[in-house]
C-alpha cells in the first residue's frame, strides 16, 4: 500500500500560510483469516463408492457413514448402470435454473402452445379488488425402463396455496379418486378376469 500524505494549512499574520506535509506509515493490509473448509453432514447420507470418500467421511468425523454399509456391488452391470442413470439427470427447483438448460426450455414451450392451442385461458382485465393468482413452473423428467430419459416434462400450475379462505375462496373440490376406490376397482376387474387399460392425459392444467 502507498504511504497517505498529510496536508496541513497553517494561517499566518499578514494573510500567509503555510503548508506541511507530513508522510504516514501504510496501514496494514486488512487480511480476513483463511476459513477452513468441512464437508456437509448431509453428503454423508449419500452413496459413495469410492474408497478415497469413505476414507473421507471417516476422518471428517462420520462414524458410520452409509459408504460403508451400502454398496452397488451385489448388483448386475446391467442393474447399476440403471440405479446410477436415474441420478446423471436433475430436475430443477426454479426457472432461473431451467433457463439454463434447452432440454427444459424446449419443454416449456411445448407446454405454453399446448395450453394456447386448447384455449385453457383467455386474457382479461383484472376486477377491482381482485388478487390474482401466480403460477410457478413444475418439472419432471421421464424415464422409460432401462431408465434412459423419454421426455423431460414441464407443467404450468397455479398458485392455489397463496389463497385465502373466506376472501380468495369458500368452498372446496378435488375431483381426485381415493385409494380405496381404486383398489376396489383393480380387485372387481381381477375378479371378473376383466382387461384394465390405463391412460395418461396430457396438458390437463384445469383437471
Amino acid at each position: 500500500m502507498r504511504p497517505l500524505i498529510l496536508l496541513l494549512f497553517y494561517l499566518l499574520p499578514h494573510h500567509q500560510s503555510l503548508l506541511t506535509v507530513i508522510h504516514l506509515p501504510p496501514s496494514p493490509p486488512n487480511v480476513r483469516p483463511a476459513r477452513v473448509k468441512h464437508k456437509p453432514t448431509y453428503l454423508s447420507d449419500f452413496v459413495c463408492n469410492s474408497s478415497g470418500d469413505s476414507l473421507q467421511s471417516s476422518s471428517s468425523g462420520t462414524l458410520y457413514p452409509i459408504s460403508s454399509f451400502h454398496s452397488l456391488d451385489h448388483l448386475s452391470s446391467s442393474h447399476s448402470v440403471y440405479t446410477l442413470s436415474l441420478t446423471q439427470h436433475t430436475e430443477p427447483k426454479t426457472y432461473s435454473e431451467a433457463c439454463k438448460s434447452e432440454h427444459w426450455i424446449q419443454a416449456m414451450n411445448s407446454e405454453l402452445e399446448a395450453l394456447a392451442r386448447t384455449g385453457t385461458w383467455k386474457i382479461v382485465d383484472l376486477p377491482p379488488n381482485v388478487r390474482p393468482i401466480g403460477s410457478k413452473w413444475v418439472y419432471k423428467i421421464k424415464h422409460k425402463s432401462d431408465g434412459t430419459v423419454e421426455r423431460y416434462k414441464a407443467r404450468l400450475v397455479a398458485k392455489g396455496y397463496n389463497q385465502i379462505e373466506g376472501l380468495d375462496f369458500f368452498d372446496t373440490f378435488s375431483p381426485v379418486a381415493k385409494l380405496t376406490t381404486v383398489r376396489m376397482l383393480l380387485a372387481i376387474a381381477s375378479i371378473k378376469g376383466w382387461i384394465v387399460h390405463q391412460l395418461d392425459v396430457n396438458n390437463a392444467f384445469l383437471h
